[in-house]
């Protein structure tokens, strides 16, 4: 019960760190469940089931821009 908040305050406080500016930090944050129900709803829509291979398989094309990840 206190991985995930502190998981996400520790990433927020790097975010911060980053940016100097706690509105770009929360811009970031904020996008992350956005960012899972897109996932989600890819893997359903090409009839795929949530396992750890398909969490470790987006997470690399989710983070970085598509014209860096090489298919």
């Amino acid at each position: 019960m206190v991985v995930i908040p502190a998981s996400l305050a520790i990433i927020f406080l790097l975010l911060f760190l980053t940016f100097g500016k706690v509105r770009q930090a929360a811009l970031v944050i904020l996008n992350v469940p956005f960012a899972l129900v897109g996932g989600i709803a890819a893997l359903w829509i090409r009839g795929l089931n949530l396992n750890l291979s398909a969490s470790v398989g987006s997470s690399p094309s989710s983070a970085w821009p598509s014209s860096t990840v090489s298919s």
